[in-house]
């Protein structure tokens, strides 16, 4: 079961049909919704360790692709540079070539960078929620009676 699931079961167990706390809780019922509710986190936190993993994976084959045009463009222009006419155009046209790849890299780095920081946003949106749930949960359960 995922966590927001766990999380709504729990809360059915504080909280009667009108909305109002319940006089009497299944205390091992919640203890068991609790360990499920424990192992699941787990999953999330595995969720944001891929994020990071993917994050590092992706800003490294930016930058093997950005070296390796930078590689092409200063090859092309070694090849082109034979005489002053044409080793002043292969010098404009690999450095055309070299912003170029430059500016590729930017921009998938600056892509890269916004896509991980909404995984990262979400991520820690559910996280918070969460944690905010888990708080209301011990607030009412200290709150209820027991007679």
């Amino acid at each position: 079961m995922d966590s927001m699931t766990l999380i709504e079961l729990l809360k059915d167990e504080f909280i009667d049909i009108k909305g109002y706390p319940k006089k009497k809780v299944d205390l091992v019922r919640c203890l068991q919704i609790i360990d499920d509710l424990e192992n699941s986190l787990p999953t999330c936190i595995k969720d944001a360790q891929k994020i990071v993993e993917n994050k590092q994976r992706i800003l490294q084959n930016a930058d093997f692709v950005a070296q390796n045009t930078i590689s092409s463009a200063e090859e092309k222009a070694r090849r082109l540079a034979y005489g002053s006419e044409a080793q002043q155009i292969a010098q404009q046209e690999a450095q055309k070539i070299v912003n170029k790849a430059a500016m590729q890299r930017d921009i998938l780095v600056d892509k890269t960078k916004t896509h991980l920081d909404s995984m990262f946003q979400e991520t820690e949106r559910f996280l918070l929620s969460l944690l905010d749930m888990v708080r209301k949960n011990r607030h009412e359960l200290r709150s209820v009676a027991f007679n």
